[in-house]
Formats: C-alpha cells, sequence, structure tokens
C-alpha cells in the first residue's frame, strides 16, 4: 500500500514526539501501532482501497505453507548441534530463505542458505577471525583453518581452548524421514596455540540437497564456555 502525504506527516511527527501520542487525524480510518521504532498513527488497512491479494502474494503464501514446516524439520535435526548457541528466531529465518527459494523456481533448494549465521547476534566473523579455505573436489568437501595466535578471539580470561566442527546436513526438508546428519570434530587447541600445519576437516557430500556448517566452540577448562559469544556457527556450503 502507498504511503500517503498524511501518513508521512504522521511518521514524521513520531520521529519528533517520540512516546507522547499525537491526536489522532480520523479514529475510523486510523489505528495507533507500536512498532520497535516507535508507534505512530497509521491508515487502516483498506480504508483507502480495497486490500486485495495480488497473485505473488498469494503464491508466497502457499509457499509458507511448505517452507514453515520444513524450516521446523531443519532445526530439529540440528538440535544437538546447537548447544551455546543464542540461534533467535531461527526457524523463522529458515523458513524465510526456503520460501525464497520457492518463490524464485517453485522447487525446494538450499541455495539461499549460503552464508547463513545461525547465530545472528553472534556471528561467527566476531569469533574466528582468520578466513578459511573451503573446496568440493568430487564427493568431498574440505575445509582448512590456519592455527595461529589470531585465529580466534578471546571474549574472555576464562575461555582456554577451542575446537572446530564440519557438520553436514542432508536430505529434503519437507521430508523429514529423509533427513540425516554426520559431523567431524576437530582437536582441542589452546588459545594463542600456534601450528604450521592448519586444522583440516574433511567431509562427504551427497549430490544435492547438502547443507555443510561450520561451527565454533570455546572450552573454559574442562568445561564448555558458558556465553553464546564464545560459539560461532554458519552454513560455508550447500548444494
Amino acid at each position: 500500500m502507498k504511503c500517503t502525504f498524511t501518513d508521512t506527516i504522521f511518521r514524521t511527527m513520531k520521529l519528533i514526539l517520540g512516546s507522547k501520542r499525537p491526536p489522532c487525524p480520523d479514529p475510523e480510518n486510523y489505528v495507533w501501532v507500536t512498532t520497535k521504532e516507535g508507534s505512530f498513527w497509521r491508515r487502516k488497512r483498506g480504508t483507502k482501497k480495497g486490500a486485495t491479494l495480488n497473485a505473488q502474494y498469494k503464491k508466497s503464501n502457499e509457499h509458507m505453507k511448505i517452507s514453515g514446516p520444513a524450516a521446523s524439520n531443519l532445526v530439529r535435526i540440528l538440535r544437538p548441534y546447537l548447544q551455546g548457541i543464542a540461534p533467535g528466531r531461527l526457524t523463522a529465518r529458515l523458513s524465510g530463505k526456503l520460501r525464497k527459494a520457492l518463490n524464485e523456481t517453485g522447487a525446494m533448494n538450499y541455495r539461499h542458505l549460503a552464508e547463513f549465521d545461525v547465530q545472528p547476534d553472534h556471528p561467527i566473523g566476531k569469533l574466528l577471525l582468520c578466513p578459511w579455505l573451503l573446496s568440493l573436489k568430487g564427493n568431498k568437501l574440505a575445509l582448512k583453518i590456519p592455527i595461529d595466535t589470531a585465529t580466534l578471539q578471546q571474549h574472555n580470561k576464562l575461555v582456554t581452548d577451542y575446537y572446530f566442527e564440519l557438520i553436514l546436513l542432508q536430505g529434503n526438508a519437507a521430508n523429514p524421514a529423509s533427513l540425516d546428519t554426520y559431523s567431524v570434530c576437530s582437536k582441542l587447541y589452546p588459545i594463542g596455540s600456534s601450528e604450521s600445519s592448519p586444522c583440516q576437516l574433511t567431509i562427504k557430500v551427497p549430490a544435492n540437497n547438502w547443507i555443510a556448517f561450520l561451527k565454533v566452540s570455546c572450552m573454559e577448562g574442562k568445561e564448555l564456555a558458558a556465553a553464546p559469544r564464545n560459539y560461532g556457527m554458519r552454513v560455508v556450503g550447500v548444494g
């Protein structure tokens, strides 16, 4: 729905007046709306012109009925790998990515999940500081991460070690019976250590319908770190 001149005025008033509610321009046609960014008077939907659902909206709405349950299936099978992670609205974010692919092609695929951060408030780039190298040769996905004093950001003095996991999720998200996971784990690396050889993790992938995640986890002595910022998890490959 287009924003009218009147709507623009009251959005501007919202910024100027902050939490103070300005007079309602038309009680029958306007409603008070509260959002994270603030509150303002907004014209009721359908009062300017009939609220119609176009073909694209209808298609997206139908695809949501597919992408929502599919995303729930992915989260369910990923649950064992989410220890320490604060994923936020993970199911909703995954559903949006899957729905985008459905809207474009009419088929479920994972391509829009490339570089997807599982933990948006603590992206992996704020913990794992060095670049990693990912290669796919045939059905083998290989990940190399250099190990030196600048590999990891130590967020607190309690963190003593860290390790990596390469996690493979395969199958059709719309068919929970087809979903499966497999992972390989590195050894523990002490904070500040430096090694001549990189950490290397290799995993076999199927021809299609797969997602590869890299997870970084920190240790506090013999225990897993308590704070989510000491973890990172990102999609590093899709097929």
